[in-house]
């Protein structure tokens, strides 16, 4: 599937060296920029939110008037397993922990949920 604008940011490649039966796959840590506008497509839509178990992430960016189309989208997966928020505002971050509803939410300036400092 044709997904303009998005690019691979790392990771990706297979790992080597391991005992992860193949049926199961096993990749680098992963993160893909994908464009907001492709969350607009039903199949689009099931294809960035289907469940992955593993180090990867679908990154976007937004602007202040795509805001209530971000809740939105959040709203609407399937799945509701974890998500994060990158921001050194207090107010935006309040306001997205406030209306969203997941397993696991983490935010902050750094947003992650392991790994070194």
């Amino acid at each position: 599937m044709e997904l303009d604008g998005a690019k691979l940011l790392f990771g990706g490649n297979p790992l080597k060296n391991h005992t992860i039966p193949s049926q199961y796959g096993a990749f680098e840590p992963t993160a893909v920029f994908v464009p907001l506008k492709h969350f607009r497509s039903a199949k689009k839509f099931k294809l960035l939110t289907t469940e992955l178990f593993g180090p990867f992430q679908v990154l976007t960016e937004f602007n202040d008037s795509q805001k209530e189309r971000v809740l939105e989208i959040l709203e609407e997966q399937e799945a509701h397993l974890t998500a994060g928020i990158v921001s050194n505002d207090p107010i935006f971050t309040e306001e997205f922990l406030g209306r969203s509803v997941n397993g696991v939410t983490y935010s902050g300036l750094k947003a992650r949920t392991t790994g070194a400092p």
